[in-house]
């Protein structure tokens, strides 16, 4: 990070001294070099299947492993497959791969191994490269936090694109609930720049995929106490369509109380209703 400003001055200073020169940066959203007068900014457009194969194997030098991944991606979950539309979610799918020699059946499966893989696991395959971190949590805190911080925006019915004061709110929230100390700055930081599970773009942050923040909020359920857990699933009998997306990952990832608390108190008053035994 100390770095940054003194190449973007170097590459500026090129820019001047060879007007003639064309220069290329690649960079995340929200870069300091897209604030620089020297250049123009262009969003990428969103890969398609027929990218797949040619960018695989860029970054997959075994043609065999190109094949099989592609194979395993065709056989996955239409969901999974529709998550791979940057050349960093199909990286990461990459690396998934790569350490599992599988791609999750499973959603809530691949976004377990997702969080890993995008905080750590990612800057691990480039030789002598350690992204720093802004904030002094643990991968394991930061992931915790992350999931309240999903769930108080979805429980304070924010869209997945959201401004800075929803997000100093639902933070703010998030860290006293979680008791995870932090300053909400450098957390930012660290979700948007080395996870890279939101993006910034204007005035406006974005989860990269709704789905994210749909599984984190329902992940911050499941690691409730029966307490928490017991009130959630009976206010969702009141109103399950808004959080229907989390309901259905609970269903998976915390399967004996949401049939216990909601699903079979569901059932007992269809029964009751129409007078089955």
């Amino acid at each position: 990070a100390e770095c940054i400003s003194g190449v973007i001055t170097e590459i500026e200073r090129l820019s001047l001294k060879y007007p003639a020169l064309q220069i290329i940066v690649t960079s995340r959203p929200d870069s300091d070099i897209q604030h620089s007068r020297h250049f123009r900014t262009f969003r990428l457009a969103p890969l398609n299947q027929k990218d797949f194969k040619p960018f695989l194997k860029r970054l997959l030098i075994n043609e065999a492993d190109v094949r099989l991944l592609l194979q395993a991606i065709e056989s996955s979950p239409a969901r999974v497959a529709s998550l791979l539309t940057t050349p960093l979610m199909l990286t990461l799918v990459a690396v998934v791969y790569r350490a599992e020699q599988a791609i999750p059946p499973e959603l809530p499966q691949f976004f377990e191994m997702l969080f890993t893989t995008l905080f750590s696991r990612h800057d691990r395959t480039k030789a002598g490269f350690i992204r720093r971190r802004y904030s002094e949590l643990s991968e394991r805190e930061t992931q915790l936090l992350f999931e309240a911080f999903c769930f108080m925006t979805r429980f304070h019915a924010m869209s997945t694109s959201l401004t800075d004061a929803e997000i100093n709110r639902a933070l703010l929230a998030a860290i006293e609930y979680s008791g995870i100390a932090c300053k909400p700055d450098e957390f930012y930081k660290d979700i948007t720049k080395i996870a890279c599970l939101m993006q910034r773009e204007g005035v406006k942050t974005n989860f990269i995929h709704k789905s994210i923040q749909e599984f984190f909020a329902a992940s911050f359920v499941r690691r409730a106490n029966d307490e928490f857990a017991k009130k959630y699933y009976e206010s969702q009998r009141s109103h399950p369509q808004i959080w229907r997306q989390e309901n259905a990952f609970l269903s998976q990832i915390d399967t004996y109380r949401s049939a216990k608390y909601f699903y079979i108190p569901e059932i007992q008053s269809v029964e009751q209703y129409y007078g089955v035994n």
